[in-house]
């Protein structure tokens, strides 16, 4: 078999030509740009909102947080924790486990207050009917006249709340009988506001209503934690039996950054995993699994650093930016280096190999990766600033892998 040389032009050639005569060069530009953007991945900043990963531009989202914090109660911050207690809702130690639960919630760190079922004040019975009108309508006049009769001050002392009512019970060693527990619940029931408010419509769910503190406190792993202390709380109680359910943009948001964490901190080690197995098996050779990781972790470094140099901070979708970038580039990796083991199996020494892979091989990748370079620069034309550096973060880690391969 005669071994023929690679006609000396072309494109390809050229650049081989380069790289092997001036290599110094070539790792001094990668390192170059690898250091650049090891540093912007180490001071990089999550955004603690999803919100503001999903609004056309940051300068939208820090004018509509100016112009929420006007309003003295930011919905953003409120969060639903609900738990269906079934038929025994109503009775005593499921009372006496939310109004515990509510004050332990109290006592986080990022809990503003918390309104529960075991807040809410029994109706006055002492007045009823006729009475009762009379006495609204003769108060109404006196407190026009900014006269505050001596009564009036008396019930705004009393504490009616059905949490005073439970520790009554409780400091006196006794449990509400059947008869005052339903008497209660009568009580509550009668007011509609109520019912759509605080209970379910089968009543045997409840929903306390928890205000959290400044949003810009609340970084992503905080939110993950609120997630898992409200539930843990609820649960230490023997609540939420028969479901627990929180809602409220924060929840959303820690459960969001919850499958991020599981992302980056399992299924990216997972399918580096499967994917250094499959290259031992096609080479057995660790200098291929050594080349393909290089590959794609300096492809992701230059890919995201861009893209947080250029859109800000590290936002929802980039946690799939690197285990996408390792596998489509992978590909590259195995066809370059396929072409190269061939020719060298074929005869053909170091540089000649490298011609005809560069020749044969290398404009098929260039195409495959233009392609794919395309579909997700087209990205950027979303009018979502995530979305915009999600394509601009891919594009350009699937363009440094082709380069670096």
């Amino acid at each position: 078999m005669s071994i023929e040389d690679p006609p000396p032009s072309g494109l390809a050639i050229r650049c081989l030509d380069f790289i092997l005569t001036r290599w110094i060069l070539v790792l001094a530009s990668v390192a170059g740009l690898t250091l650049p953007s090891i540093w912007t991945l180490s001071q990089v900043e999550f955004s603690s909102s999803v919100v503001e990963s999903f609004v056309d531009s940051p300068q939208d989202y820090v004018a509509a947080m100016e112009l929420e914090a006007r309003f003295s109660s930011n919905p953003d911050l409120l969060v639903w924790l609900a738990t269906d207690e079934g038929q025994a809702l109503f009775s005593y130690p499921i009372l006496a486990a939310i109004d515990s639960a509510a004050a332990e919630i109290r006592q986080l760190p990022y809990v503003k207050q918390v309104t529960c079922l075991t807040d809410l004040s029994l109706p006055d019975q002492s007045l009823s009917g006729v009475r009762a009108t009379a006495s609204r309508v003769l108060l109404d006049a006196r407190l026009r006249q900014g006269e505050v009769p001596e009564n009036v001050r008396e019930l705004a002392a009393q504490d009616r709340s059905l949490s005073r009512i439970l520790k009554q019970a409780a400091s006196a060693g006794r449990e509400l009988s059947e008869k005052q527990l339903s008497t209660i619940r009568e009580s509550l029931l009668s007011d509609n506001l109520l019912a759509s408010r605080i209970l379910s419509r089968s009543q045997t769910g409840h929903v306390m209503l928890i205000e959290l503190i400044s949003a810009d406190q609340l970084k992503p792993a905080l939110q993950i934690e609120i997630n898992r202390s409200l539930r843990s709380i609820v649960a230490e109680r023997g609540l939420g039996k028969h479901g627990t359910h929180l809602s409220g943009l924060v929840p959303m948001q820690g459960f969001a950054f919850e499958q991020i964490n599981l992302v980056l901190k399992t299924l990216l080690p997972l399918g580096g995993l499967l994917i250094a197995v499959s290259v031992m098996l096609v080479f057995k050779r660790l200098e291929a699994l050594v080349l393909t990781v290089r590959v794609a972790t300096i492809a992701n470094c230059w890919g995201i650093g861009l893209g947080i140099a250029c859109y800000g901070k590290f936002s929802v979708l980039m946690a799939a930016v690197p285990l996408m970038v390792l596998v489509i580039r992978t590909a590259d990796v195995i066809h370059l280096l396929s072409s190269y083991t061939t020719e060298r199996a074929a005869g053909f020494d170091h540089k000649r190999a490298l011609m005809k892979m560069f020749r044969e091989v290398g404009g098929a990748c260039v195409l495959t990766s233009l392609t794919t370079f395309v579909g997700f620069a087209s990205l950027i034309l979303v009018p979502s600033n995530t979305i915009r550096q999600f394509g601009f973060s891919s594009a350009c880690g699937v363009a440094s892998a082709l380069l670096l391969s």
